[in-house]
């Protein structure tokens, strides 16, 4: 409760940072345990939106400056911004990125969509340091073995066996559940692993190619070839249409998906009259409150 209306203060003095900083603080608490991965997620969205949000008031001028610093030189630090190198390697949209594709990977073995659970999980590889190592590598053995592809299953057994933050009998149980797998399976795929996605570049336009970049579908995890697809105007993550299934939310930020003539439309119009972005938001919201929050200190109580 002392965190919600903290957060809640800040906004309203458009402290973004101050905000976002307490934001990041609880969602790595929340990473840590992994009880609830969702509204982890959650959080860091939050956190990429309050930071995001501290951007354009310092584009709107609005952020007190001193009278000897001129919009040039306003405009020179916003460019010079490197969130990631603040956060360290906490930059919230990567830790959302985290948390969305280790649902994601879930969700898609609870259905039997063993490819797709595979794909998603070795894509959490890229988030050590967010997630812990233990847990992504269980999950990629746990994926790949029901998938068939052994030889990334015995891979996932060895990177296990080798950590060193991991109790005795852990190893010692990972090193029996590799034996009694691969004494009957040799550690082999069935077929080659598709080429990988090119590594996400820092910084995103609406202007870039997914296709031509070969980033990732948000959606899904495959890599995108099909010109048919387009860009969240909020956090700027790209998804192939064919993968959205008639959902008109972004499924990483949950920000409705603007229709192909409203592409055009600035970002901050979308943001301001946006009716939800965590997934079951309702309307509305006094004054200059963001609907986006509205849930989120009841969830933080």
């Amino acid at each position: 409760h002392k965190y919600s209306q903290a957060i809640e203060l800040f906004r309203k003095a458009h402290k973004h940072n101050e905000s976002a900083k307490l934001l990041l603080k609880i969602a790595k608490a929340e990473t840590e345990k992994m009880s609830d991965t969702r509204k982890a997620k959650k959080l860091y969205v939050l956190c990429a939106l309050e930071l995001d949000s501290m951007k354009n008031t310092a584009l709107d001028g609005s952020m007190p400056a001193s009278p000897m610093r001129g919009a040039g030189q306003v405009l020179d630090g916003l460019l010079a911004m490197d969130i990631g190198e603040e956060y360290g390697n906490s930059n919230p949209w990567k830790g959302a990125e985290a948390l969305h594709y280790w649902n994601l990977a879930h969700s898609f073995l609870y259905e039997g969509n063993l490819d797709g659970a595979m794909r998603v999980a070795m894509l959490l590889k890229e988030y050590e340091g967010i997630l812990k190592a233990q847990d992504i590598y269980s999950l990629l053995a746990l994926t790949a073995f029901y998938n068939q592809y052994y030889q990334q299953a015995s891979k996932a057994f060895m990177k296990l066996e080798s950590l060193q933050d991991i109790s005795d009998n852990d190893r010692q149980a990972y090193s029996e559940i590799a034996m009694s797998i691969f004494t009957q399976h040799k550690p082999v795929d069935p077929k080659k692993l598709r080429g990988k996605p090119e590594k996400r570049p820092g910084v995103v336009t609406m202007k870039d190619d997914a296709a031509k970049n070969r980033e990732l579908c948000v959606a899904s995890g495959k890599i995108i070839k099909d010109p048919k697809w387009k860009r969240c105007r909020t956090c700027k993550h790209p998804m192939l249409l064919a993968e959205l299934r008639g959902r008109r939310h972004c499924p990483l930020c949950h920000s409705p998906l603007a229709d192909t003539k409203a592409q055009s439309k600035d970002v901050s119009h979308l943001s301001s009259t946006a009716s939800s972005t965590l997934g079951g938001l309702n309307d509305g919201g006094d004054g200059d409150e963001d609907p986006r929050f509205k849930n989120l200190f009841s969830a933080l109580n």
